[in-house]
């Protein structure tokens, strides 16, 4: 939630505050990424979403630029000890893939 909240959302950093905001974007249909799974089982996280669905990431407009044109990476998680067997390099190129497929023309990181 550190790129996400905005506002009053901001200054509550607590554990479970940060779950109800996540959810209640989850519940509004905003993107906020996608899991990774293996046998069933979820052990990795990207969070990629439209860049305006984040707090101000900085980055460049291009000239004709649309809402939702350009997707943002901010964070990844790879559960450790699966870590160093390309599960990251696989769920970036997921992350990428999903972004493409929702309208994006760029993803930035």
């Amino acid at each position: 939630m550190l790129w996400r909240a905005a506002g009053e959302e901001a200054s509550r950093r607590d554990g479970g505050s940060r779950k109800q905001a996540m959810r209640r974007r989850v519940q509004r249909g905003i993107p906020v990424g996608i899991l990774g799974y293996l046998d069933g089982e979820p052990v990795a996280w990207c969070s990629i979403a439209p860049r305006d669905t984040y707090r101000a990431l900085g980055g460049v407009d291009e000239p004709g630029d649309s809402d939702g044109a350009v997707w943002s990476v901010v964070c990844f998680y790879v559960r450790r000890q699966l870590r160093g067997q390309r599960i990251g390099a696989e769920l970036l190129a997921a992350a990428i893939a999903h972004a493409r497929s929702h309208g994006a023309v760029a993803v930035e990181a």
